[in-house]
């Protein structure tokens, strides 16, 4: 089984959870393909695709959302899963899913999404984003060190289903 990760990422950690992603779905025999949604010109060859974006106010990154459009009707014709990046703090702010979310998920027919925690470097930041940081009120910023495996990521109390080739389905946790 062929399968695409995708994600949109404004710093890199996005980057770094969808590599672990691909990580581990290699590890478990899938011949899967890490990329950035701009470089990723169809999803025909691929038997399912799994779709993530960096959450800035809100919002998925415009990378990920231009992929969902021009790739649309081959989306809805295989399995997709979906994640975004970007709560911080403790407790994870802000609690509400993206607001693009409800839509992609329609478009694409996903089978699912997942929230992963973010990561802030703060000395990253533009003005406009500290001041958004400084008004959700987060009092510990989320480590910037570690993997997303050392960070805990992706471990799941849900288990994530994926089909694999010989027709069987996959349930261990990322």
């Amino acid at each position: 089984m062929k399968v695409l990760v995708t994600a949109a990422s404004k710093y890199g950690s996005t980057t770094e959870i969808a590599e672990a992603i691909g990580e581990v779905l290699t590890e478990r025999g899938l011949e899967t393909t890490v990329a950035s949604p701009q470089d990723v010109g169809s999803v025909e060859p691929y038997d399912a695709v799994i779709l993530g974006s960096a959450v800035y106010a809100g919002h998925w990154q415009k990378e990920a959302k231009e992929l969902v459009e021009r790739t649309r009707d081959a989306l809805t014709g295989r399995p997709v899963w979906l994640f975004s990046s970007g709560p911080i703090g403790d407790p994870p702010k802000p609690e509400e899913d993206p607001v693009d979310v409800a839509e992609i998920l329609e478009a694409t027919r996903a089978r699912e999404h997942r929230v992963f925690p973010g990561k802030l470097v703060r000395k990253q930041l533009s003005f406009p984003e500290k001041a958004l940081v400084m008004a959700l009120r987060v009092r510990r910023v989320t480590s910037a060190t570690g993997s997303p495996s050392e960070r805990g990521l992706l471990r799941s109390p849900t288990p994530c289903r994926l089909p694999i080739g010989d027709g069987t389905t996959d349930q261990r946790p990322l």
